[in-house]
């Protein structure tokens, strides 16, 4: 296992809440193609370590490498969103913005094969006026630019039952536009999770 490559390293990480001690300086590291779990009873901090590796909250101390990137200097590495928007929209380029993302633009998924490697993005978002026309061939090149990464379709078009039966087979969040910032960040941090307009 040490001669593969370590994707996740933890080093002494510590997060403190006041007084508690909600992880207690824990070490690991996870190799490339390993099954790593987090084992331990309610309270144990699994969350909050896994929400730390994902730059949701903040640590107390301790390092944290991944994929080579040094979280403390380069949060927004692991952050990055490819955006496949054939108009650009500026709304959802301000808003990826005002959350943190460091955002990669391509105005069609035949051009964005050159931005996934040699660090896939940390989720593509597909906007499309109209999905119900073109929205499946397109996704289905998007499933085949990046393996396993998760996959939003913002839309402000009424989707057919095919489509939604489509993109419910293969966990893809829909983010119906125009939608508040509560929702766009719903979708972002849980983007298997439909996100409905309100």
């Amino acid at each position: 296992m040490n001669n593969q490559k370590v994707i996740i390293s933890v080093q002494s990480l510590v997060k403190n809440y006041g007084s508690f001690e909600a992880v207690k300086g824990i070490s690991f590291d996870v190799y490339e193609n390993e099954i790593f779990g987090l084992l331990g009873p309610n309270g144990a901090g699994k969350s909050t370590t896994l929400e730390i590796i994902e730059t949701l909250r903040d640590k107390t101390s301790g390092k944290i490498f991944v994929d080579g990137i040094d979280l403390d200097k380069n949060p927004n590495e692991i952050k990055k969103i490819l955006l496949i928007d054939y108009k650009k929209d500026a709304v959802i380029l301000g808003a990826l913005a005002k959350e943190g993302y460091d955002v990669i633009h391509c105005d069609s998924v035949h051009k964005a094969w050159g931005f996934v490697y040699p660090h896939p993005p940390h989720l593509i978002i597909v906007h499309l006026d109209d999905p119900n026309r073109a929205g499946l061939a397109v996704l289905h090149e998007c499933w085949a630019l990046a393996k396993g990464v998760p996959i939003i379709l913002a839309t402000s078009a009424q989707i057919n039952p095919a489509l939604t039966k489509a993109l419910e087979h293969r966990s893809v969040g829909i983010l119906f536009l125009p939608s508040t910032r509560k929702i766009k960040r719903k979708a972002l941090n849980d983007p298997q999770v439909s996100a409905m307009r309100r």
